[in-house]
């Protein structure tokens, strides 16, 4: 079975059994590190999440896949009354608006139900990063999760990256070109 595929069944078969957060609200969460933890050579990823509420800093250790970046950047739910539980959204990576970033051209490189995995270029004599191809793997947005059909790998669309870590990248597959 193809790797990719056999992970975004893990990711979905981990997401749906996630609990309903009562009195859910939103707000953006931090990708502080990723963990691999593999007791028995199968491979279990959980990525390590810091969010805020009023002031008070929460952790959280969400089953997610390993695709995220340090410094990634995802909406979170959680509940108002107790804050400490929450849910990643995988599904709505994001920069905050006074983030600087950075516009190129990415292609999709493979489409799943879910997901796609996708590649960007950057040219580092417009900015001062390191040159080349990077990959990424993402999660449709709510929007684009009904039109994943339409996608097709080497389809091309607008990718942000961030200049201070260029592994960080959003495809906009509602932009194509």
């Amino acid at each position: 079975m193809n790797k990719n595929l056999l992970l975004v069944i893990v990711v979905f078969l981990i997401t749906s059994c996630l609990p309903q957060l009562r009195n859910a609200k939103e707000t953006v969460a931090t990708v502080l590190e990723e963990e691999h933890y593999d007791p028995k050579g199968k491979g279990n990823y959980s990525g390590l999440f810091e969010y805020y509420v009023n002031g008070q800093k929460y952790t959280l250790l969400d089953q997610t896949f390993s695709g995220m970046i340090k410094g990634d950047k995802y909406k979170i739910a959680y509940d108002s009354l107790n804050p400490k539980d929450g849910s990643v959204i995988l599904e709505e990576p994001l920069f905050e608006k006074n983030e600087i970033r950075e516009k190129t051209i990415g292609m999709v490189l493979w489409v799943g139900k879910k997901s796609c995995s996708f590649s960007y270029n950057i040219n580092a004599k417009k900015i001062e990063v390191e040159e080349g191809i990077y990959t990424k793997f993402q999660f449709y947005y709510k929007t684009t999760a009904k039109k994943h059909h339409e996608l097709k790998p080497g389809a091309l669309y607008w990718v942000e990256f961030s200049p201070s870590n260029p592994k960080r990248a959003i495809i906009y597959l509602d932009q194509p070109l």
